[in-house]
């Protein structure tokens, strides 16, 4: 990946010129836009999993199981449960789901030692959909001991974002070496980027690109202040 850098900075400069701006936006299109592989945790070091959601079904669809704003899990959540399973039949630590897919944890796989994440609700009623960010966010405000090495378990196309966001927020988390992440879409998803490969890249990749954005953002109002 690093001799791909020198090649893209040299075909921006060409476009908008040379300048520490340009030699960032190449960082940026290398690290963001073409890398996707995940740092990885090996097994025995794992000492806590964190499982984030993808997508989610109206309660239709499942009747049995748990709804939160008249929405279930879902298949792709389902199957997400299964690699949490998985994992945790090989290494039994603890556990932080979102709610999609704690609750399947506990009906399907009869797991207790799972800690469900849930949205939280607005004074209007509405529900308060947690961002991968908040996700993590609210992991760490729950915690006052030190949670070391955490396996991070996350549809294989959104797995690179929630490690970055995940040790953004001070967890020291990859995904787990060996471990096969589900990677399938489904078309009757509640979220609409969900429901398809295409349409999700591009919002994995916006939203990574607005991480850098946002960090560019606090470099301007540093420098004014």
């Amino acid at each position: 990946m690093s001799e791909l850098k020198p090649l893209i900075q040299s075909h921006l400069a060409a476009q908008l010129g040379q300048d520490p701006a340009v030699e960032a936006l190449a960082g940026w299109i290398t690290d963001q836009a073409l890398a996707w592989t995940p740092p990885v945790v090996p097994l025995p070091e794992i000492d806590l999993i964190v499982a984030y959601a993808f997508g989610n079904r109206p309660q239709s669809d499942d009747p049995a199981a748990e709804s939160w704003g008249g929405m279930v899990g879902g298949p792709v959540n389902s199957a997400l449960a299964d690699a949490v399973a998985q994992l945790h039949a090989q290494r039994p630590v603890r556990i932080y789901a979102q709610w999609e897919i704690a609750d399947d944890l506990v009906r399907r796989h009869g797991l207790s030692d799972v800690i469900s994440i849930r949205p939280e609700t607005g004074p209007d009623g509405r529900l308060i959909y947690l961002s991968t960010d908040g996700v993590a966010r609210d992991i760490i405000s729950r915690e006052d001991r030190p949670l070391g090495r955490v396996a991070i378990i996350a549809h294989r196309d959104h797995a690179r974002r929630c490690v970055e966001v995940s040790r953004a927020a001070g967890l020291d988390a990859g995904i787990a070496e060996g471990l096969d992440l589900p990677g399938s879409y489904d078309p009757r998803s509640g979220q609409d980027w969900t429901r398809s490969r295409e349409a999700y890249l591009l919002h994995d990749l916006m939203a990574r690109l607005m991480g850098r954005r946002a960090e560019a953002l606090a470099r301007v109002q540093t420098t004014v202040t």
